[in-house]
């Protein structure tokens, strides 16, 4: 299993979401779960949205670390106060 961080972009409006995911293939084609994310996947189109892999680990716990670094309190307002 790959324990990864990925990056999600909105190509029409340069907006990011930042994720977790557990796979066996690295490149697999999951674009995130979040509810802001779909909402805004659901409005611009797949199509719209790129997946880059940032970080890829062995294990969950270095993953969650990861994840905690990077969505930081800034990033989260944001994500809170405007739409993806």
């Amino acid at each position: 299993m790959f324990y990864i961080i990925y990056k999600i972009t909105n190509q029409i409006n340069n907006k990011i979401y930042i994720g977790a995911h557990i796979t066996a293939n690295i490149y697999d084609d999951y674009m995130g779960s979040g509810k802001y994310l779909q909402n805004s996947i659901k409005k611009y189109g797949l199509a719209s949205f790129t997946k880059t892999v940032l970080h890829i680990f062995d294990n969950i716990t270095e993953m969650f670390a990861k994840e905690f670094e990077l969505v930081d309190e800034k990033h989260l307002y944001h994500a809170k106060t405007h739409t993806i």
